[in-house]
């Protein structure tokens, strides 16, 4: 009985033994690029190029671009890259800003813009005299036509002074649908409005293409009316 009673002590401890080498196992690094990483990065900086910047929706030359910085603006950095990158010949990081801008529809909260044309200190800028200034409003109606679903669909969207309207067939009892003020930033133009139906903040982006033209989107093109 004594000799029974040892046994099963062994046995035990030497259960007990293997199982505690099962569970001190190290466990495998998982190798994550620090290139797709980010740091909080607090700091205020401002835009040093006079053509402005570009924002877009992620740390990438790829990304859609939801809209721009202008030469001297003030941004407020709160993220930035954890590798930097080569662009134009600059070496810098991608930062991150508060954005809440709706493009094409979605809602895009934050915006990334290159770090190699901003810098800590607020530019000094210059007014040339022999140069016409930027322009910074618009005139007139610009249309896009499409049909969905057998349905014709015309949507215009009429500039005056710094305001604007929008209005749509679909929904003829809505005049304006959208109206509200807009702002012109390099070849990015940003309106700021309320839905009159649902009493919503609207904020889109176009791309001035030329002067007749504005770019909503990948393929949506609105065509100038002729005054004529």
């Amino acid at each position: 009985m004594k000799h029974l009673t040892i046994t099963v002590i062994i046995l035990i401890v030497g259960f007990g033994a293997c199982k505690k080498s099962e569970t001190v196992k190290e466990p495998q690094k998982q190798n994550i690029s620090s290139e797709n990483q980010s740091e909080t990065f607090s700091k205020t900086m401002y835009v040093n190029t006079e053509a402005g910047i570009r924002r877009r929706s992620e740390p990438t030359l790829d990304s859609i671009r939801i809209g721009a910085y202008s030469h001297g603006e003030k941004i407020e950095v709160i993220e930035r890259t954890g590798t930097p990158v080569t662009i134009d010949g600059i070496t810098d990081y991608w930062y991150k800003t508060k954005a809440n801008i709706t493009f094409e529809g979605k809602l895009y909260e934050y915006s990334w813009v290159f770090g190699g044309y901003l810098s800590e200190k607020q530019p000094e800028i210059k007014q040339a005299q022999s140069k016409q200034p930027q322009q910074t409003m618009l005139s007139g109606t610009y249309t896009f036509e499409t049909t969905e679903f057998g349905n014709y669909i015309r949507q215009n969207i009429t500039f005056r002074g710094n305001n604007f309207t929008t209005n749509n067939s679909l929904v003829p009892h809505l005049v304006p649908e959208i109206s509200g003020t807009y702002t012109v930033s390099g070849d990015i133009i940003t309106l700021n409005g309320i839905h009159h139906e649902s009493m919503e903040p609207i904020i889109n982006s176009f791309i001035i293409v030329d002067s007749n033209t504005l770019k909503f989107g990948d393929n949506n093109f609105w065509e100038k009316e002729s005054s004529k």
